[in-house]
């Protein structure tokens, strides 16, 4: 229970820094396009062109390990996949004729990315959202069991698989129920996830 407090905080917060940076970068990217879209764009997929959970191992190594560092590495290393759909959501719902109504109106571009593309982008964003929950909690895992991420007294999923390795022909309860809580939690979040997929592109038909 109590590993479990750590791994789901730090994958809540890690998501949430992702969601802002990704939502401030995709949709003013999709919104103007030109030379503003192909510079967001640039450093998306430069981020994006390197394994995820190397970059926070390196940026975890350089700034420290602890809970706050990792939040902060996996929520860099995660805002440019909330961009991307950002991005090409706000490119679609653009071309709408409400929103062309609203510029002929004189709404202001902030004003329209905010009240009237955002609310239409959570449909896309909520199954997204989800599975980055469960894909931060495979990294936080992951950098804890390595020993650069959450720190004793601290525990998390993959601190104690990391300890219990010793234990495990004396002891194997020690390693068996952090893997069980571990992968029935990554995948329930999946189940979630495609479920609202599925009941959302339903909802839009």
């Amino acid at each position: 229970m109590s590993a479990s407090k750590y791994t789901i905080f730090i994958s809540i917060a890690g998501v949430a820094i992702a969601l802002i940076l990704g939502t401030a970068a995709g949709i003013p990217a999709g919104y103007y396009g030109g030379l503003a879209d192909r510079g967001i764009m640039l450093l998306n997929n430069s981020i994006m062109c390197f394994p995820g959970i190397l970059l926070a191992l390196v940026a975890v190594a350089v700034f420290g390990a602890s809970v706050t560092n990792v939040i902060w590495a996996l929520g860099l290393v995660f805002a440019p996949t909330f961009a991307r759909v950002c991005r090409v959501g706000t490119m679609e719902i653009k071309e709408l004729d409400y929103i062309t109504h609203a510029r002929v109106m004189g709404v202001r571009p902030g004003r329209i990315m905010t009240l009237h593309i955002f609310p239409n982008l959570i449909p896309q964003l909520l199954p997204a959202t989800v599975i980055g929950l469960a894909n931060m909690t495979l990294f936080e895992s992951g950098m804890s069991y390595l020993g650069l991420g959450v720190q004793p007294p601290d525990a998390s999923f993959g601190k104690m698989l990391a300890d219990a390795q010793a234990y495990i022909r004396v002891a194997p309860w020690l390693i068996i129920f952090p893997a069980l809580m571990l992968v029935f939690y990554i995948l329930g979040l999946y189940f979630i996830s495609e479920g609202l997929r599925v009941s959302l592109s339903k909802g839009g038909k």
